[in-house]
């Protein structure tokens, strides 16, 4: 329901052209181009990482392979523009009577995308080998929006026989019947080779939403948002020297999501004296947003009582996962309603404590054997909170459990690009010009 940016493949400047490899005699390299539905681009920066981080494990598993996001939502670049019109559109879903909102909302997103997205779509699509639908939560009914839009990209694919694989993706319970079956029968005609979620509650999700519909198991394949510090490095110098970074996440997006009641006074005080309490154990507070705008609004309107203590600060906006990434690396403790605010700062081994609004946070934590560090804000004292960020930065990170999760997330996806480039091998490789490879030499090494 966002606005719709004009869309193309040009790759911004921070997303590097795919890497070379052997070259046919006519001077070019042969490359599979992938084609990745997902929400790159999405105002919540978490959404960036996760598809930053695919598109570069891609590359690492195979040089020939040449990755292009395409943004379910239309959006072409990172821009804190994106979503300025959110929080009214959003307010306006929640004031429709449901018997309403369940048919003028997906009504409307078909016009949307049968109209606006899928001629482009179609077109981009005859340029590519394959399709990836991944990863992130795109396995989630509110309001058929994921429903819509990727059986309007799987039928553009099943139209070219195109491989298809559903990658590392979070699927959430609530579907409508309308919804469910719209997305299942495109994956039942799809050319599919290999479907993947990225933790346990999802591959029993999958088998009672899709596997009930005859779709066929999931196989288990770690968040790649836990490959952020493979793919971006530490940080030339960390945002933050140490400190706890207290991810801010605003009332309305924990209404729309939230397994139970709600209370919005109730949360903007709790942040308020958390923060105030975390300021106690003698390190800075930084207050930070993952980009959404409703987001940032609500840490704005947290300032304003705020800004008077001295351990209290509020960090810029980031303008790419990049520097979200970067400035999760440089926190000695990360508190958080956001799950990608979690994966990143565990991928570069700082402490996290997860603030408890729906199954993916605790199911993640779970993953990672720290289950204990998650707390419900509407049940925990802000005094308990602080004591257990203590104790998060006392024991830190397990180094064999950390191990495991991201080699698992390194390997799932270097067996995803061996299941598409086998699959493709029958289709003729794209030529691509040899000379993008040096272009690559320093995406590698990130």
């Amino acid at each position: 329901m966002e606005a719709v940016d004009q869309l193309s493949f040009r790759r911004p400047p921070h997303d590097p052209p795919a890497g070379g490899g052997p070259a046919h005699g006519d001077g070019t390299a042969a490359a599979h181009r992938i084609a990745i539905f997902n929400v790159k681009y999405s105002p919540n920066l978490g959404d960036g990482i996760i598809a930053e981080c695919l598109e570069g494990e891609l590359r690492r598993a195979d040089p020939l392979i040449d990755p292009v996001s395409i943004d379910l939502a239309g959006r072409t670049g990172f821009s804190r523009r994106h979503g300025r019109s959110r929080m009214g559109m959003l307010s306006i879903i929640e004031m429709l009577p449901p018997q309403v909102r369940s048919v003028l909302v997906p009504a409307l997103l078909m016009v949307l995308v049968r109209f606006r997205f899928a001629p482009r779509w179609r077109r981009w699509l005859g340029k590519c080998d394959g399709v990836i639908v991944g990863g992130g939560a795109l396995f989630q009914d509110v309001d058929q929006n994921f429903p819509v839009k990727i059986a309007q990209g799987l039928k553009l694919a099943n139209a070219r026989k195109l491989p298809v694989a559903i990658a590392s993706v979070g699927v959430s319970g609530g579907w409508s019947a309308a919804g469910r079956n719209r997305l299942a029968a495109r994956l039942l005609g799809a050319r599919l080779v290999s479907v993947s979620v990225r933790d346990v509650d999802s591959v029993a999700m999958w088998r009672s939403v899709m596997g009930a519909l005859g779709v066929g198991e999931a196989a288990l394949a770690p968040d790649p948002g836990l490959l952020s510090a493979r793919q971006y490095g530490s940080p030339r110098k960390a945002a933050e020297t140490g400190g706890i970074g207290l991810c801010v996440t605003a009332p309305i997006a924990l209404r729309l999501h939230h397994e139970g009641a709600h209370d919005d006074g109730q949360h903007e005080a709790w942040m308020r004296a958390a923060a105030r309490e975390l300021m106690k154990l003698g390190r800075d507070v930084v207050m930070f947003t993952n980009g959404s705008p409703e987001d940032r609004l609500f840490r704005d309107r947290l300032q304003l009582g705020l800004e008077r203590y001295p351990g209290i600060r509020f960090a810029p906006d980031f303008s790419c996962p990049e520097e979200l990434a970067h400035a999760l690396a440089g926190f000695d403790c990360v508190l958080a309603h956001r799950l990608h605010a979690c994966i990143v700062a565990y991928s570069y081994k700082v402490p996290t404590v997860g603030f408890a609004w729906d199954r993916k946070l605790r199911s993640f934590f779970e993953q990672t054997g720290r289950a204990g560090f998650v707390i419900d804000p509407r049940e925990t004292s802000p005094m308990h909170l602080a004591d257990l960020a203590s104790i998060a930065i006392e024991l830190g990170i397990d180094e064999d459990v950390h191990a495991d999760l991201v080699g698992g997330a390194a390997g799932a996806i270097h067996a995803l690009a061996r299941k598409l480039t086998a699959d493709a091998a029958e289709m003729p490789m794209r030529p691509m010009p040899v000379k993008l490879a040096s272009a690559t030499a320093g995406a590698a090494a990130r």
